[in-house]
C-alpha cells in the first residue's frame, strides 16, 4: 500500500488535498466555535442587563409609590399629632398599602 502511494502521483496528490482540506475544515470549525461563544456571551449579557434594568425600574416605581403615600399621609399626621391612636391607625394603613 505504501509502495503504491509513493509511486502514484494521483494517490499522493489526493492525500495532500485531503490533508489540506481537513486542516482548513478544522480551522473553520474552531473559528466558528469561538465566534459562537462570543455571540452567546454577548446575548446573555444583554438579556441580563435588560432584566436588571426592568428590576431597577420596578424598584424605582415601588419607592416612588411609597414616597408619594408617605407625603400624602404627612398632612394627616400633622393634623392628628396630639392623638397617638389615630397616628397608629394611620401608620397601620400606610404599612398595609405598602408592604
Amino acid at each position: 500500500m505504501l509502495h503504491y502511494i509513493r509511486s502514484s502521483f494521483s494517490a499522493r496528490l489526493s492525500l495532500w488535498v485531503t490533508g489540506f482540506v481537513t486542516v482548513i475544515f478544522v480551522a473553520a470549525l474552531a473559528l466558528l466555535f469561538r465566534y459562537s461563544i462570543a455571540v452567546v456571551t454577548d446575548e446573555t449579557v444583554e438579556r441580563n442587563r435588560q432584566i436588571l434594568e426592568g428590576a431597577a425600574l420596578e424598584v424605582d416605581h415601588v419607592m416612588h409609590r411609597t414616597e408619594f403615600t408617605a407625603q400624602a399621609a404627612g398632612w394627616m399626621v400633622r393634623k392628628y399629632i396630639g392623638e397617638p391612636d389615630s397616628i397608629a391607625a394611620l401608620c397601620q394603613q400606610v404599612m398595609q398599602a405598602n408592604p
